[in-house]
């Protein structure tokens, strides 16, 4: 009987032992904030692209919250942002509300480089550097796979001087869906009538637009040609796909230092967090506080055609 009660007595000693290193490891764990994310990060954050052919110039100002803050977007209103060419060129953009600043077909003289000059209600005085436009060439195509994590857009474009190595594009969505059923009647002003065609909530809309930075290079290849570049994926039984859908892509060609500057931004906010991730790594940028050098400001002013 002494043999037989020994093993059950290591069981339970080793049982008691895990339980105790358990506890130990687990009940000691506490969430750490580092000093450089809980602290006055409030940056200025420039996002605007200087379309120098014939479609807006929109330009989004807003300024940079910690992670922990519940206020995701804190837009700059009251600034003023003025587009200025090396020959002299300067047009002044209208604040459209929210933060955005906009202006309708500028038709820039290529030949010139562009910058924006930023004047924030604090006082500040924001400069980017001049910019050479790029002259973007058009979409070829948007195509489509279906694969078994749904359906995938894509979009060819080429080059044939390959002059432009390096693109991003944005893109709007819109679709229709139907309710499940047909409402045919409506109760109004106490009684049942039938809908008219102004009444309708059979049959809806929406749009959606694009939230990942999508960029894509050639530069090392022998020809200036971008074939199927991914720009989405809609999910298996998405109510996209439900009755009819739309996509609208815009693309813009890009420097180098530009590609580099997105590259590097969309790996610090979309590519982290795994185990084999990338490592966060400072992004470049072209636009200073020339009124106070020290003071941090986030974006990169590009030029060109869309």
């Amino acid at each position: 009987m002494e043999h037989a009660a020994c093993p059950i007595y290591l069981r339970g000693f080793a049982e008691l032992t895990a339980s105790i290193l358990f506890l130990s490891v687990f009940s000691c764990t506490q969430s750490y904030t580092p000093p450089a994310i809980k602290g006055n990060n409030n940056f200025l954050v420039v996002d605007g692209f200087i379309n120098t052919g014939s479609d807006s110039t929109i330009f989004n100002l807003s300024n940079s919250v910690n992670l922990g803050d519940s206020m995701p977007f804190a837009a700059v209103t009251g600034a003023q942002i003025l587009v200025q060419g090396s020959g002299g060129y300067t047009s002044e953009l209208i604040e459209l509300g929210n933060g955005r600043y906009g202006a309708a077909a500028l038709n820039l003289d290529t030949s010139q480089q562009y910058r924006v000059s930023i004047s924030t209600p604090d006082g500040n005085q924001y400069l980017s550097k001049f910019s050479e436009p790029v002259q973007t060439p058009p979409i070829d195509s948007i195509s489509w796979k279906q694969l078994s994590s749904g359906v995938q857009l894509l979009v060819t474009t080429h080059d044939p001087q390959h002059l432009v190595n390096y693109y991003q594009w944005q893109f709007a969505e819109a679709w229709e869906y139907h309710a499940n059923f047909f409402a045919y009647v409506i109760f109004e002003n106490g009684a049942i009538v039938d809908r008219d065609s102004s009444q309708q909530v059979y049959a809806c809309w929406s749009t959606a637009n694009s939230t990942d930075i999508l960029v894509g290079s050639n530069a090392g290849l022998s020809q200036g040609i971008i074939y199927e570049q991914p720009l989405t994926t809609i999910p298996p039984a998405s109510v996209k796909l439900s009755v009819e859908y739309s996509i609208l892509v815009k693309q813009s060609g890009l420097t180098k230092d530009a590609y580099t500057f997105w590259q590097n931004l969309k790996a610090n906010t979309e590519e982290l967090g795994s185990l084999f991730g990338p490592l966060p790594s400072e992004v470049s940028r072209n636009i200073v506080c020339v009124s106070e050098p020290s003071l941090p400001v986030l974006g990169y002013i590009s030029a060109g055609n869309v």
